[in-house]
């Protein structure tokens, strides 16, 4: 996964799925601190309720985002709207502004999460891909421990509103390897990845309204199946001469 410079694909995938799952859980150990400072008790469950259900929407919609523009552009848009998210939960300051807040944070999420599963099956091939989803699931593991930790040490310290600024530099570092230019290079390592522009400097090819996803893939098997049509000639011909030199 980290070979074949496939690591900075791997580096993102993680941070895309590794951001996402760590505010599922981080919300937990600091709420009862959000509820002492701003109030608004009445609305405990709603903080989680939103994420969960902003986040399903989320997904729901990274198929359109991947359909109108490119991976990078899709994962910048995600990491933005993930980002505004985490900045007004820090800046909340009563609990209807956090509510919306969080269901923004699950929207920007949802989308990191279908941009990422969508780029295992795009840039791993086949017999790499349990091992993708394996590093996805021990990701969502680490998350569930890591996630109520970090929030339960800023609950400690008396400032909830950090368990929501750490991830502004994450996010910010995720929207930077997006358009990292030394990445340019992975694009031209098989699968789709040198079709959908995920880097700058990828070569960009736009499908045709109604194409599928693999129409920019139809002319490879096309030239290999021609190949392969002329071995029976070439192999005929070549015994052809061999009997016309075995006649007397």
């Amino acid at each position: 996964m980290f070979r074949h410079r496939r690591a900075a694909h791997t580096l993102l995938l993680t941070l895309g799925v590794g951001v996402h799952a760590i505010d599922v859980f981080i919300i937990a150990t600091v709420l009862p601190s959000v509820v002492a400072d701003i109030g608004g008790a009445t609305f405990y469950t709603w903080s989680t309720m939103l994420y969960v259900v902003a986040s399903i929407l989320g997904t729901a919609c990274g198929g359109f985002v991947r359909a109108q523009s490119d991976l990078r552009r899709g994962y910048t848009e995600g990491a933005l709207v993930f980002l505004t998210g985490s900045l007004g939960c820090a800046l909340a300051p009563r609990m209807a502004w956090l509510l919306l807040a969080r269901a923004a944070q699950g929207l920007g999420g949802g989308m990191l999460i279908a941009l990422s599963y969508g780029m295992a099956s795009e840039f791993y091939p086949a017999e790499l891909r349990p091992r993708v989803f394996s590093l996805v699931s021990g990701v969502w593991g680490t998350a569930a421990l890591l996630g109520p930790t970090v929030g339960g040490v800023f609950a400690a310290l008396g400032w909830w509103r950090g368990a929501f600024w750490v991830a502004a530099p994450v996010i910010i570092g995720l929207m930077s390897l997006c358009r990292w230019p030394g990445t340019g290079r992975l694009c031209g390592h098989g699968g789709l990845g040198s079709y959908v522009g995920l880097w700058p400097g990828c070569p960009r090819t736009r499908r045709p309204h109604g194409a599928s996803a693999t129409a920019p893939l139809a002319a490879a098997p096309d030239r290999h199946s021609q190949r392969r049509a002329t071995r029976p000639a070439a192999r005929e011909s070549g015994l052809a001469g061999v009997e016309c030199c075995a006649q007397p």
